[in-house]
Parts: C-alpha cells; sequence; structure tokens
C-alpha cells in the first residue's frame, strides 16, 4: 500500500499529456519519457490505447514517476529468434528508463500501485519492464511481484547497456584508445577528407530542419541493412512524430554527411541531462570502404567533448563492435513480463517459459558443439534475405 505522505496521480488522457506538466519534465530520466514524446506515440501509433502515467509526490515535491501505455501488441512465443506463435493482448508497455524515484521503497510501492491497476482491473494483461537494469529495485520487483500478477517464467536474457564518459579533450580520448585504434581513426579521417570539397558534415538541431532530416536520413536508411531487418529510421508516422517532437523540445540533433551534395551517413542523437543518447544511425553502403559511419562517430565524440553542458554519450543497449571498441563503461539490463492473473495469461506465460528454457538448452548445446555462432550467422543472413526482423 501507499505511503500516507505520499498522494499518487494517474494520467490516462491525451489532454493530460498536453498539460505543462513540469513535475514529470523534472523527473525524466531519458527524453523519450517526456510528455512530448508519449503524446507522439500515442497520437502516431494506432495500436496505442491510452497513456498511463504514475506521478507520485511527497508534501507536494514530485519524487516518483512511472511513464506507460496500453497497446495492442504481441507477446511472442519463441523458440531462439523464430516466433512460434504471435497472440496479440493488451499490454502496459513502460518507457525506455521511464520510471525515476523507485529506490524508495515507500515510492516505488506507490507507483506499483499505480501501475499494476489496470492489470487488477481487467484494461491490460500484462505490463513489460523494458530493459530495466540488472539487480536494480525494478528488477527484483519483475522478478518477485506483489500479490495478484504472475511472474515471467521465461528465461532472462541480458543485454549490455553501453556508455562513454568524455575525458576532458578529445586528445585525452585518442590517448586512452589502442595504438591501432588510434591508427584507424587517423586512417579514415585522412581517407574521408581526402575527398575535399566533395565532404560536407551538417548538424540539423532546429524545428524548421524537419523536412530535411527526414528526407535525407530516409535516403540513407533504406539502403542499409537494418531496413531489411525491419529496425532503424524510417520515414513511418511514428519515428516522423518522435523526430517531429525531439526537436520540439529542444533535444534532437541529426549529423548528416554529404557527398557531392548527397547524403550518405547520418548519426540522430538526443540530448537531455548532459547526456548525449544516440538513437539511429546509418551509411550508404556503396561507401562502406571509407568508414564514414565511423568518420562521423568520431566527429560527433570530438565535438562532445568540446561541449561543457555535455558529459558523457549514450550508445544505449545491443552489441555493435564500435561499442567495445569506443565505451569505457556498460551494464547489464533485461526486460520482463508480469501477467495479470487470469487463465489466458497463465497459459500463455507457461508456453513462453517452456519454449524458452528449450531453446536455451538448445543454445547451451550447440555452444558444446562449437557450431553456435555459425548457426546463429546463417539464421541472421536468412532474415536479412527474408526482409524480416531478426528477435
Amino acid at each position: 500500500m501507499s505511503s500516507p505522505t505520499l498522494a499518487v496521480e494517474t494520467l490516462t488522457r491525451a489532454d493530460d499529456l498536453r498539460l505543462p506538466n513540469d513535475d514529470w519534465i523534472s523527473l525524466c530520466i531519458h527524453p523519450e519519457a517526456h510528455p512530448r514524446f508519449i503524446d507522439a506515440v500515442c497520437t502516431s501509433d494506432p495500436s496505442v490505447v491510452r497513456p498511463h502515467v504514475v506521478l507520485a509526490r511527497k508534501n507536494g515535491q514530485a519524487v516518483g514517476l512511472a511513464v506507460a501505455r496500453i497497446e495492442r501488441a504481441p507477446v511472442p512465443i519463441a523458440f531462439g529468434p523464430m516466433a512460434l506463435l504471435s497472440p496479440h493482448m493488451r499490454v502496459l508497455r513502460l518507457s525506455y528508463q521511464g520510471v525515476a524515484g523507485a529506490d524508495d521503497p515507500d515510492v516505488l510501492s506507490a507507483l506499483w500501485d499505480g501501475l499494476s491497476a489496470p492489470l487488477r482491473n481487467g484494461e491490460a494483461d500484462a505490463l513489460i519492464f523494458d530493459h530495466i537494469a540488472v539487480g536494480s529495485s525494478l528488477d527484483d520487483l519483475s522478478a518477485s511481484p506483489p500479490g495478484g500478477v504472475l511472474r515471467d517464467l521465461s528465461p532472462r536474457k541480458e543485454s549490455v547497456h553501453w556508455v562513454l564518459d568524455l575525458p576532458p579533450s578529445y586528445e585525452d580520448y585518442l590517448a586512452a584508445r589502442s595504438k591501432n585504434m588510434r591508427h584507424n581513426i587517423k586512417r579514415t579521417k585522412k581517407r574521408v577528407e581526402e575527398l575535399g570539397d566533395r565532404l560536407e558534415v551538417k548538424t540539423y538541431s532546429a524545428p524548421t530542419d524537419f523536412a530535411r532530416i527526414a528526407a535525407d536520413s530516409e535516403a540513407i536508411a533504406k539502403l542499409t541493412y537494418h531496413r531489411k531487418l525491419g529496425v532503424g529510421f524510417s520515414d513511418a508516422p511514428r519515428d516522423l512524430a518522435l523526430l517531429r517532437a525531439g526537436l520540439e523540445i529542444g533535444a534532437f540533433r541529426a549529423d548528416i554527411l554529404y557527398v557531392d551534395g548527397e547524403p550518405k551517413a547520418f548519426w540522430h542523437v538526443l540530448q537531455w541531462h548532459r547526456c548525449r543518447h544516440t538513437t539511429h544511425t546509418g551509411y550508404d553502403p556503396g561507401l562502406s570502404k571509407l568508414n564514414i559511419g565511423t568518420y562521423l562517430l568520431q566527429r560527433l565524440i570530438a565535438e562532445s567533448c568540446d561541449d561543457p553542458a555535455t558529459d558523457r554519450i549514450d550508445f544505449g543497449f545491443g552489441h555493435a563492435p564500435y561499442k567495445l571498441e569506443v565505451c569505457n563503461r556498460n551494464w547489464s539490463e533485461v526486460s520482463r513480463i508480469v501477467f495479470a492473473r487470469r487463465l489466458g495469461t497463465a497459459g500463455l506465460n507457461l508456453s513462453r517459459g517452456g519454449a524458452g528454457h528449450l531453446a536455451t538448452g538448445s543454445d547451451r548445446l550447440l555452444t558444446r558443439m562449437g557450431v553456435r555462432d555459425k548457426v546463429k550467422s546463417i539464421w541472421r543472413k536468412k532474415a536479412v534475405s527474408a526482409g524480416k526482423p531478426e528477435r
């Protein structure tokens, strides 16, 4: 139950998102939990039913926040990367890093009361925790949720979140890299800049830049392997709505590289609380030998080191070779689901858990046989050629 000193407010209407919401914004850890972003998702994605935002105050001061939305979404029963079935349910999805104040047990209890209400009243079938830090209070909560809901029976699948804490200067950053990496950075810079006047890099961050960012980023993104996997930036309504929202709140910037006036590479970034969060990136595969993506990344790092308002670059979760080379800090994250205590959701939970543990056992067997990476590579190639997203 909530502490008597805590007052809890739940925002559930689209109109609530367009109020001043200063308390909400003050607690935002990540810009994608900002009310303007949630409004963009709710209005551009037809699968979204409504927002569900819980705000806790102690003695009138905002101390806790949980930003979520109810949406119709598939909850796959998967065997490794392959979805066997994908039944659709009404799920309550927490925004990425959308919870603040959870380290206080009283605040966490109050937030849980508000978050779990749709599970108890039948409006939602499950609550999805999106990439929460392993060992955090939210991880503990999802692993052993209070009564009335069912914990996730699927095996834990962790991912790694990567961050670069910026040194005082780009020279200090380079000095901390290996000799081989410094050589490669220098060689890439020289080769790209040999393009001379054919090369241009522009930074866009004003709302009036929306059309240019959208068009030039899409011109590159449609050529990338990300597009074949069904991920990355696109000119779909939701991506465009989020782009516009970022520009309107002054958080978004795009670095786009041009050759002969044609867009060839881009990095998208959200600036929030002295941190630059990278979102989308892409480059024209026809120029892969020039490593223009790496060139643009190093330019972003150099400019960030010189910016007194930026302390770090957050490269998000997931594996990529450049993150191993660039970042100096990481932690593990996990996504979990808790289910409403009903017959249908209990059956789905059991099915997901059974398929997941069987896949985990198969993965261990392939590892012992020494063929796991080969099998995974074959699957990835098939997913790309089929144009299907890889799980």
